[in-house]
């Protein structure tokens, strides 16, 4: 299950940010790029399936390389993962990323609504307690 759902779109990610490695873009163009063309192909299966161990460093290691042309880091990562009204520029720690769209599930299952799909996670809900939300 996890070499379909993820390996392949890893390698997506890799070939997107290769193909724009060779362009003069600034620390806000390449985190665009990151955010749009390369993280987007990840969103929805990070969102329903657990990610395989490991999955979010490499994936981070794959950004982090593209925004600083495989150079050590000039900015520390926890400042260029910041609010722009902080200082810094938003980029996303896939890590953090992954957690959040795991807590984003929270709030649909107890919400009002009586949607069929509920009664999938009645039979997991044992998995929201690993959740550190």
């Amino acid at each position: 299950m996890h070499k379909l759902n993820f390996r392949g779109k890893l390698e997506k990610l890799e070939k997107i940010l290769n193909s724009w490695r060779g362009r003069k873009l600034t620390l806000y163009g390449k985190i665009n790029i990151i955010k749009t063309l390369g993280l987007s192909k990840l969103i929805f299966s990070a969102s329903v399936l657990s990610i395989p161990e490991n999955f979010a460093q490499e994936v981070n290691k794959l950004t982090f390389k593209f925004l600083w042309d495989a150079k050590p880091a000039k900015i520390k990562k926890s400042t260029i993962t910041g609010l722009k009204g902080k200082g810094g520029l938003k980029m996303i720690d896939f890590d953090h990323m992954n957690k959040a769209l795991k807590c984003a599930w929270i709030n649909r299952f107890t919400s009002g609504n009586k949607g069929a799909w509920k009664i999938i996670p009645d039979n997991t809900t044992a998995h929201l307690g690993q959740l550190a939300c």
